[in-house]
Parts: structure tokens; C-alpha cells; sequence
């Protein structure tokens, strides 16, 4: 799509009061000032991943990106946005005006080239899902604990080595991907994220996990896949919700018996290990 005809496309919709946006996969290079016209704008998606049947057993996924590296400051004027999606693009930085995004409750920002993020997204107070994976973050701010309304947050795919203590405030986490970064720990505070349903945190350095990993009552998915552990916690037979535990790729050499008192667990993977029988 060609700057004239994207214009053209913006001054449609300024003109029909359009709800949402969807310009994925039309290779634009550069979104120009005018989008700030548009702020009746309740949904925009600049990049996106489709998923798609191709039969009936079989699924397949659809890229629609675009190569925008930078974002006009413009883009804070859409003071109604709910949905913004900007996912496989080029971004290296985000303008400080996405903080006056007041209403925003979903931002995807994955598989772009940020390596940081301004402080500024911690005003988006309103803001339940993050995502922020397959980026070149080495750290976050601080202040993201500010993000209070979060439920989900996907971190999987960056450079992080550690993450801000403040984390245990994000009470509200149902979700949370940490999968695929060099995390060496985890603070031990995490396991007051009692509304966990979903932990991933797949191939990192952690070697050991939180003694009090059983306040982690409501956990349903945990996947420890290709890390550096040595023993489980006797405590993890507490986890009574959970139903999907990957412990593949690690170097356990026995398990603890309570286990298997995990009653409601349908799927535990143990291949790759140093295991030489069973309890």
C-alpha cells in the first residue's frame, strides 16, 4: 500500500466514524501524522498473527506484517483506543505519547526490535494484556508494577536476566511467559501471584525453583522445559489444579513421590532427562 493510498484509507475512516482499523500486511514502511484523526478509534492492528484450519486436523498460521520502525507521536491522540496490535513490524522504540493510550486494555508489541520500553507504558493503567515477546529487552522499568489491571504478560524471547521485585504487586496475573530469556532466578516473591493459571518458564538457567511454589494454588499449566533443575520441591504435590506439567530437558535424576499425588494432572512430560526409573 502506497502513502496516498493509506491516506486515502484514514480520511475513510475519519469520514465514517470507523471503530477499528485493520491495516496488517501491507508492507507500510511509515505511519503518517494523520492517523491521529482518527479518535473515534476503539481498535487499530498494524501487524498480526492469523491462525487458520487447513483441514480438519490440521491448522496453520498466517504472518501479516508490516515494516514500520518508529510510530508518529500522533498515535496518543486516539484517546478511545481499547485493541492496539503491532505485533511483527520493526519497531526499535515506542513514542512517550503511547502513555496517553488511557483506555487501552490489549497491547501486542511481539517480534519486533525493541530493546526497551519508556517509562511512559506505565501510565496505561487500564491495561490487562501485554505482549512483548521475541523483542531484544534486557531489562523493564520499574514502574511497570504500576500495571496493576494485568492479566496477562508475555515476556518469552528477549535478553532479560532477572525481573523488577516488584513484579509479586501484578496480583491480577492469570498469565504469565517467560519462556526462552537468561533468567539465572526468580524472586522468591513470586509465589504471591495466587491467581496464576499459566507459568512458562521454558529454556532459561533457573536451577532450582521457590521452596513455597505451593501457594501457587490456582496453577493449571507449568512448563519448566529445557532449564538446569536438579530436584522438584516436595511441596509441588499441592498444586492440586494442575493439569500440565513439562519437565522435559532438565537433569533430574529421581522424583519426589508426591508427585504423583498431583490427582488432576493430565499431561507430564519427564523425556530428556537423567531418570532411571520411577517412584
Amino acid at each position: 500500500m502506497t502513502q496516498d493510498e493509506l491516506l486515502r484509507v484514514i480520511d475513510e475512516a475519519a469520514r465514517t466514524g470507523a471503530k477499528e482499523l485493520d491495516l496488517a500486511g501491507h508492507d507500510l514502511t511509515e505511519l503518517p501524522p494523520e492517523i491521529g484523526q482518527l479518535t473515534q478509534l476503539e481498535t487499530l492492528i498494524l501487524g498480526k498473527v492469523e491462525r487458520y484450519r487447513t483441514s480438519v486436523n490440521t491448522r496453520g498460521v498466517r504472518v501479516l506484517r508490516n515494516e514500520l520502525t518508529n510510530l508518529p507521536k500522533e498515535i496518543g491522540q486516539l484517546a478511545k483506543l481499547q485493541f492496539l496490535s503491532l505485533s511483527s513490524n520493526c519497531l526499535t522504540n515506542l513514542p512517550k505519547e503511547i502513555g496517553q493510550l488511557a483506555k487501552l486494555q490489549s497491547l501486542h508489541l511481539s517480534s519486533n526490535r525493541l530493546t526497551s520500553l519508556p517509562e511512559e507504558i506505565t501510565q496505561l493503567t487500564n491495561l490487562q494484556f501485554l505482549s512483548l515477546g521475541l523483542n531484544r529487552l534486557t531489562n523493564l522499568p520499574e514502574e511497570i508494577v504500576q500495571l496493576t489491571n494485568l492479566k496477562s504478560l508475555s515476556l518469552g524471547s528477549n535478553n532479560l536476566t532477572n525481573l523488577p521485585r516488584g513484579t509479586v504487586r501484578l496480583t491480577k496475573l492469570q498469565s504469565l511467559f517467560l519462556g526462552s530469556n537468561n533468567l539465572m532466578n526468580l524472586p522468591e516473591e513470586i509465589v504471591q501471584l495466587t491467581n496464576l493459571e499459566s507459568l512458562d518458564l521454558r529454556s532459561n538457567q533457573l536451577t532450582g525453583l521457590p521452596e513455597e511454589i505451593d501457594r501457587l494454588t490456582n496453577i493449571q499449566s507449568l512448563n519448566l522445559r529445557r532449564k538446569q533443575l536438579t530436584r522438584l520441591p516436595e511441596q509441588i504435590n499441592l498444586l492440586t489444579n494442575l493439569q500440565s506439567f513439562n519437565l522435559s530437558r532438565n537433569q533430574l535424576t529421581s522424583l519426589p513421590r508426591e508427585i504423583f499425588h498431583i490427582t488432576n494432572l493430565q499431561s507430564l512430560d519427564l523425556s530428556y532427562n537423567q531418570l532411571t526409573s520411577l517412584p
